[in-house]
């Protein structure tokens, strides 16, 4: 990884730390018993999809903002996944168009988020092989609803008074990979990790976090891949770590 304090400043990062708030505060699946992970326009029924103020949340950023790669975390079992994921393209053989890159990415997010005590590395591999099928998933949706339109549909939510459903532009093209970071969906406070030497998989300090972290660090390095020149000629080019105030005058760059 290059420069991790200098890698947000020429990309925008979006956090939505708890999209279904109402189920984590009340440790459950569903917002009021809906379940937000099926309410997607993409391979689902009109009036079963944005019903839940999760899924509108999520709709708006992606309808707002032109998003390039987008992580999702999950509990309940051990794996990336990228598209596809819906029945409509579970038949055998069936591939997405980016399914080389989207295959690439991952297996750099398992070898970088790496393993500790106790667990294995990421497998991964398109959601319907390595999790399961599933109609109007958020993941299929961020990717493909602005070209795959024959399966994107437009909603009719009979919740909250309805939902006057805002186009989404370029937004729906991004890659949407799942992580399902664990089988235990409250794993103990000792196998979460520390920030020592969190840039390391073999620390003292590693755990659930300190993996994901490094993984959601190789994606961020991947939504803006660089190259630095250090020497033209001989002579040492601009010292880009001091200009961004990282590193002071002995900052060293790497490519």
């Amino acid at each position: 990884l290059l420069f991790p304090p200098r890698m947000p400043a020429p990309r925008r990062i979006l956090l939505s730390p708890a999209s279904n708030a109402l189920g984590f505060h009340q440790t459950k699946r569903t917002e009021a018993g809906i379940d937000p992970n099926r309410d997607f326009p993409y391979d689902q029924k009109p009036s079963n999809c944005l019903k839940t103020v999760c899924a509108r949340h999520l709709y708006s950023i992606f309808s707002d903002s032109l998003v390039q790669l987008s992580l999702t975390f999950h509990g309940g079992m051990t794996a990336i996944g990228y598209e596809w994921g819906a029945p409509s393209h579970n038949q055998q053989g069936t591939v997405s168009p980016d399914h080389s890159a989207q295959a690439a990415i991952a297996t750099s997010q398992s070898l970088y988020a790496g393993t500790f005590s106790g667990e294995k590395t990421y497998p991964t591999g398109p959601m319907n092989s390595v999790v399961y099928a599933v109609k109007g998933g958020f993941e299929d949706w961020a990717y493909a609803s602005t070209w795959d339109t024959s399966h994107t549909v437009t909603c009719a939510p009979p919740t909250y008074g309805g939902y006057s459903q805002p186009a989404v532009g370029e937004g729906g093209r991004a890659f949407n990979i799942l992580v399902e970071a664990n089988k235990i969906k409250k794993p103990r406070e000792q196998d979460l990790g520390s920030w020592e030497d969190v840039f390391w998989g073999g620390s003292g300090g590693n755990g659930h976090v300190t993996r994901n972290v490094r993984l959601s660090l190789v994606t961020l390095d991947y939504a803006k891949p660089y190259v630095e020149l250090l020497t033209v000629n001989g002579g040492n080019v601009l010292d880009w770590d001091s200009v961004a105030g990282v590193g002071g005058p002995e900052g060293r760059n790497v490519v």
